[in-house]
């Protein structure tokens, strides 16, 4: 009985062809957008650090909630006393088709004890 061999470029092409199907946390159609509330205060903000992968989605935010802490807290960027908190929507809308890699990053400017960072991705089909 003969052996079928398969050419091993063969047997890696398909793998490589399939590892660069890789998934995503989130699949949009273009023109569609992706809603992730946030919170901020105190002076900080959340970025949007790889900015450069913007051609598949861009991003827009909106103050969705303003809160009140009940004591006032020492503002570390400035000698002020800031009380507020904001729920900031970070809306992410697919422009083309692709596939990206967002990563966000909360008081960049800061030492990284205080930072905080989140990574997600989304793929945008027609």
């Amino acid at each position: 009985m003969k052996k079928s061999r398969i050419p091993l470029f063969v047997v890696l092409s398909l793998g490589l062809l399939y590892s660069c199907q890789r998934e995503a946390d989130y699949n949009l159609h273009i023109g569609e957008t992706l809603v992730i509330p946030l919170s901020e205060g105190y002076g900080n903000i959340w970025e949007w650090e790889n900015q450069d992968e913007k051609g598949v989605i861009t991003m827009t935010s909106h103050i969705h909630t303003i809160s009140y802490t009940s004591e006032p807290v020492l503002n570390p960027d400035s000698i002020t006393l800031c009380d507020k908190e904001f729920l900031v929507d970070y809306c992410f809308t697919a422009q083309k088709k692709g596939f990206v890699n967002v990563r966000m990053v909360y008081a960049k400017n800061r030492e990284p004890e205080f930072q905080r960072r989140i990574n997600f991705s989304i793929r945008v089909v027609e």
